[in-house]
């Protein structure tokens, strides 16, 4: 059989079906973010569960100086230890104050605070800290 002449070239038909939407990248961004809450979770109940532990055996204010209002830091005595290896609720008055950076003030403007013997500066750091 011979096919009818045709002027110039024949396109195939295609069969056009419904696009379907694309949920892989959607999904894919979903799974990331679930991952990654789920992994900042784990990682801060691991770091509250070894503080606590630190906290019972006593050691958890070996890492910290204590910053005086002239900017100069020395050692915890006893009983400062003793206040910041308690337990403390999240609206206690009493809790310690934390600095997270050496610069930090407290609420009411003074430098007076515990700081970690890391984030203590070299020119403060080298002295020799009093006892």
């Amino acid at each position: 059989m011979a096919r009818p002449a045709t002027s110039g070239q024949e396109r195939p038909t295609r069969q056009v079906t419904a696009k379907r939407p694309h949920t892989f990248p959607l999904m894919t961004a979903l799974t990331i973010v679930i991952t990654v809450l789920a992994c900042l979770f784990l990682g801060r109940w691991i770091f509250v569960r070894m503080e606590v532990k630190q906290r019972c055996a006593g050691t958890f204010a070996d890492r910290f100086v204590l910053i005086l209002n002239d900017g100069s830091a020395r050692e915890l005595n006893d009983g400062e230890k003793a206040h910041l290896n308690g337990e403390y609720k999240f609206g206690d008055g009493n809790r310690p104050y934390i600095k997270p950076r050496y610069n930090s003030l407290t609420p009411d403007g003074r430098m007076f605070g515990y700081l970690r013997r890391s984030k203590l500066p070299g020119s403060v750091g080298n002295q020799r800290l009093a006892q």
